[in-house]
């Protein structure tokens, strides 16, 4: 879930009479991300006559910072949250990494570039590398990883070359599957 709820109560010294509320958010981490990789840090601030907010629209699978202060007419100190939005049910184009590739004549490496701060929530990845000449007999090599955080960062198949392929990538989560399909030629053998 994306949206958060938030109630508080009146702070317990006033500090003299409530004018509003001010409540200041930001992203903190993303849960697909590797222990003390950073992210932007936007920096968003409300103000609110009520003891509760509605916040839309946050990066899903990520961890978040709030603090609320009481705007009065004295100097306080506010009161400061942490939590964690959910993953999504379905995972989305943008979250398939950049493939690159090293062909030799016989192997083809695959190199993926996972962006884990676009991450929407734990995957399983697989790639299935299909020969599409016609001298292949339709062969198919698979390769997969499974992941909470960053999944594997590359394959190696084995390959024939001058010889046409398609690499086609899956991203699951939830039983929910996509994917994308690259093709390519291997470089002639000579």
């Amino acid at each position: 879930n994306t949206n958060v709820e938030l109630a508080w109560d009146e702070p317990l010294e006033r500090n003299g009479i409530i004018r509003k509320y001010r409540v200041e958010y930001f992203h903190v981490e993303s849960q697909a991300c590797p222990p003390g990789r950073s992210v932007e840090r936007k920096q968003n601030e409300v103000d609110v006559t009520e003891k509760s907010i509605k916040i839309d629209s946050l990066a899903p699978y990520s961890k978040y910072r709030i603090n609320v202060w009481a705007i009065t007419t004295q100097i306080g100190i506010g009161e400061k949250f942490e939590f964690k939005t959910m993953q999504t049910e379905k995972p989305t184009e943008r979250e398939f990494p950049a493939a690159s590739f090293t062909e030799s004549t016989e192997s083809l490496f695959v190199q993926f570039q996972w962006n884990c701060t676009i991450l929407e929530g734990s995957v399983n990845f697989d790639a299935n590398l299909a020969c599409k000449s016609s001298w292949c007999f339709n062969e198919t090599a698979r390769k997969s990883s499974t992941s909470f955080t960053q999944p594997k960062d590359s394959f190696t198949f084995g390959t024939i070359g001058y010889t046409d392929y398609e690499l086609t990538m899956f991203i699951s989560r939830n039983s929910n599957q996509i994917s994308k399909t690259i093709p390519f030629r291997t470089p002639p053998t000579a």
